[in-house]
């Protein structure tokens, strides 16, 4: 069977309540892939000098109103997952602080030399997190290929 190739970015983000670990809220979205990452891509596959996908380092979080929040580094989990059909590149962030805030907008960080590039971002949420929550940004770029 020959399949399509296509590439997907899946964005799982959670809260947490930290005393009791019970997930208040969890949305499963697939989020957009930044033209910059599908530039790096490109060049990086032709050769092109100065072009290179850089290594997953950061999301950040922005406020409904797109002003900034703050920068979740480093992942607590990142890895390659090889499946039958695709490979993952999964990340994951935590914010165990006591800070308040609701996210908007979260971009998807990868850095090479560094310079930092947008590999994927998900706008239009309203993901509230309290002093006694945690924020769990879990993040899962796919690649399908035909077997």
């Amino acid at each position: 069977m020959r399949m399509t190739a296509r590439v997907k970015g899946i964005l799982n983000i959670k809260v947490v309540d930290k005393n009791t670990n019970r997930v208040v809220s969890c949305e499963r979205l697939e989020n957009d892939l930044h033209q910059a990452f599908a530039e790096d891509l490109a060049n990086t596959l032709v050769g092109t000098s100065g072009y290179a996908v850089g290594k997953i380092d950061k999301v950040t979080l922005y406020d409904t109103g797109n002003a900034y929040i703050k920068d979740l580094t480093p992942p607590t989990t990142l890895e390659c997952l090889s499946y039958s059909d695709h490979y993952e590149a999964h990340a994951v962030f935590e914010d165990s602080s006591s800070d308040e805030y609701t996210v908007g907008l979260v971009d998807l960080i990868a850095v090479r030399d560094s310079v930092s590039r947008i590999v994927a971002f998900k706008s239009g949420l309203s993901v509230t997190k309290t002093a006694d929550q945690k924020l769990i940004v879990d993040w899962t770029i796919a690649v399908y290929f035909t077997p």
